[in-house]
């Protein structure tokens, strides 16, 4: 009976759940290809480790923190899935307008890419500059535009007319483009796909968030209960392994890189 009342064991039951509902998301996230294996692998390591940890160790305080990582890894879950959901979707309209750009490069007046970049743009929030690229389609379009020319009375009723002779910042060089053009005139950039969020492609906020829970719990939860749990040599090997994981992954969060493993 004092068993079960131990305050480490009650911590050890308390993170069975986080522990897998975690490890499931990480294997799930390698399966389809939205983290790399070494990320996976080490993420579920971490876990394994934490529930050791949460079960196994003397020291009160360790066997909480281990919990508390592992329920803060579960509020992080649903945030890091909708981080990569956004991405995904964002991913398929950065496809759609990469493909409207190869269209108009064969064929500067392809009517039906600029519907397709200006409904896009429109999307993601790029309202004047959508608007310029409707117009400029309908008006420069065949006849039988109808449904165009209602989505684009539409789309300036409810945000105006996009103003002659707009520029637009390019989101990677900072150069200044007008609205009509689709290479930045600094860095010769997509500068409509980098209007659209297209950028945001490369960043990896979500998997930022997971690095950091990592590196924390590494250091502050899993050496320590190393250093308390095994014999001298041991821990000094396992800590040395986790500083350096430490490293690696601070370096691959400061260059916002996503190793594929």
């Amino acid at each position: 009976m004092n068993e079960v009342f131990r305050p480490e064991f009650l911590y050890g039951m308390l993170s069975i759940l986080p522990a897998a509902v975690w490890a499931f998301a990480l294997v799930g996230w390698m399966i389809t290809d939205e983290i790399g294996s070494v990320e996976g692998w080490t993420g579920i390591g971490a876990v394994v480790g934490l529930v050791v940890v949460a079960f196994t160790t003397k020291i009160e305080l360790l066997s909480l923190g281990a919990c508390i990582g592992l329920w803060v890894a579960g509020v992080l879950y649903p945030l890091i899935r909708l981080g990569m959901i956004n991405r995904a979707n964002l991913q398929i309209d950065v496809e759609i307008m990469e493909s409207a750009y190869r269209q108009l490069d064969e064929k500067n007046n392809d009517i039906g890419a600029k519907v397709q970049l200006a409904r896009v743009l429109y999307k993601r929030g790029a309202h004047a500059t959508a608007i310029g690229l409707l117009a400029e389609a309908v008006q420069s379009g065949p006849e039988g535009m109808d449904q165009e020319a209602r989505t684009l009375r539409i789309w300036q009723s409810l945000h105006g007319e996009s103003p002659k002779g707009r520029k637009i910042r390019c989101l990677r060089c900072g150069g200044l483009t007008p609205a009509n053009e689709r290479y930045c005139r600094k860095c010769t950039g997509p500068v409509l796909i980098y209007e659209a969020g297209g950028l945001n492609v490369l960043r990896t906020a979500p998997l930022k968030m997971f690095y950091v829970w990592l590196i924390t719990v590494s250091l502050v939860i899993l050496a320590p209960g190393f250093a308390v749990a095994l014999p001298f040599p041991v821990a000094a090997a396992c800590i040395l392994a986790l500083v350096l994981l430490a490293v690696l992954l601070m370096h691959r969060t400061a260059r916002g890189a996503v190793g594929q493993g």
